[in-house]
């Protein structure tokens, strides 16, 4: 059993064997704090995830595989993660090495000061995506902008998972998420948090699209958009 941890990293991953070693030294090497967990949540990968997690164990005690065992989609992964979690911080963060845990002090210095939630963000002033498609790129600004503008919340980057948190705000309204998969998971969590009075800022970031040595992005843009409209369409009706 691990020890509580301030920290919390909670990372979805499906099919990652490849990047989880890469993951936890990058972390390792730019996070500020050592006080902390690394929990891969693992939706049964076939291609052998949770069984590299588990061999690194004894090398990086810092890391815990949490088994989903199903594959509804990366919302119900990361709220999976965070439910489990114990620690007074979690922090959202992808596999593929597309953003860097570096940010973190200065996202956790305005967490403690004037947020209950920082969100790593692409688009604010500041923020920037290196090697994204620009059609994808344009649709990802679209589609937050037009769920910040509908759901009248003050964020830019809604979707983002790179995000620290305190605990709390899972504790107050993880029975009210109901979505699954992404972005629609994430606009939920944004909005609910948000309606709750928790306080939400921004921190600007750089994205670093996945290479292609560090295998295929598991999201399909096609496929979110319709679930994401109805997602923006249930919240403002409720």
């Amino acid at each position: 059993m691990i020890k509580n941890k301030k920290f919390n990293f909670i990372i979805p991953v499906y099919n990652e064997a490849q990047n989880i070693e890469s993951t936890i030294i990058f972390i390792k090497k730019n996070f500020f704090s050592d006080d902390y967990l690394i929990s891969f949540i693992d939706d049964n990968s076939p291609d052998g995830t949770a069984s590299k997690v588990l061999s690194l164990k004894n090398k990086y005690p810092e890391v815990e595989l949490i088994q989903h065992g199903k594959k509804e989609g990366l919302g119900a992964a990361i709220l999976f993660g965070y439910i489990n979690s114990k620690s007074d911080y979690l922090i959202g963060l992808d596999a593929d090495l597309s953003q860097s845990p570096k940010y973190l002090h200065q996202m956790y210095k305005l967490l403690k000061t004037d947020a209950d939630m920082v969100i790593g963000s692409r688009y604010v002033s500041g923020g920037k995506v290196v090697g994204k498609n620009q059609i994808r790129l344009i649709g990802s600004i679209t589609m937050n902008k037009i769920a910040s503008k509908l759901l009248n919340i003050d964020v830019l980057d809604i979707s983002h998972t790179f995000r620290i948190f305190k605990r709390e705000i899972i504790i107050k309204i993880s029975n009210l998420l109901k979505e699954k998969g992404h972005p629609s998971f994430l606009v939920e969590f944004t909005y609910y948090a948000k309606k709750n009075r928790f306080k939400i800022k921004e921190y600007p970031i750089s994205f670093i699209e996945r290479s292609s040595d560090r295998g295929v992005s598991k999201l399909s843009a096609s496929k979110e958009i319709i679930p994401f409209f109805k997602t923006i369409f249930k919240l403002i009706n409720k």
